[in-house]
């Protein structure tokens, strides 16, 4: 049994309705169905109806988490209604952009004398380590 995709208008914007199985042997079909429909139309909003997913893993809600993401419509974060609660446990799995924004530490950079101070230092200590490791 293949994985639906259908777009359709819906109240407040577009409604993804998806349907069937959506894990690792239909994830492929079900990212280019989707992709398809996607491409298709200029969406501003856009809710996933997950209602009628009956079979679900990782690779399935991978496609989910991505829709929630915006991955397939930049700059649209997807809201998905309808999933089973066995597979909102799954999807629940995947960090919030939020969560990974935490994580994620702007490089600090230094001025250039400012890091050739910190090489020179670095070189010196290790040159100092060397010659009292050799005198021992």
């Amino acid at each position: 049994m293949a994985t639906r995709v259908e777009l359709r208008a819906g109240s407040d914007g577009s409604v993804l309705a998806i349907s069937g199985p959506l894990n690792v042997e239909t994830a492929a079909a079900a990212r280019r169905q989707i992709e398809a429909e996607l491409a298709a139309a200029r969406v501003s909003r856009i809710d996933v109806d997950a209602s009628g997913i009956d079979r679900g893993d990782m690779s399935g809600m991978s496609l989910l988490y991505e829709l929630t993401e915006g991955r397939f419509t930049p700059g649209v974060r997807a809201r998905v209604a309808g999933l089973k609660p066995e597979f909102a446990t799954l999807l629940a799995a995947f960090p919030t952009r939020e969560s990974i924004e935490k994580l994620a530490t702007p490089a600090v950079r230094k001025s250039w004398p400012k890091e050739i101070g910190a090489q020179t230092v670095s070189v010196l200590s290790d040159l100092r380590e060397q010659l009292t490791f050799l005198g021992g």
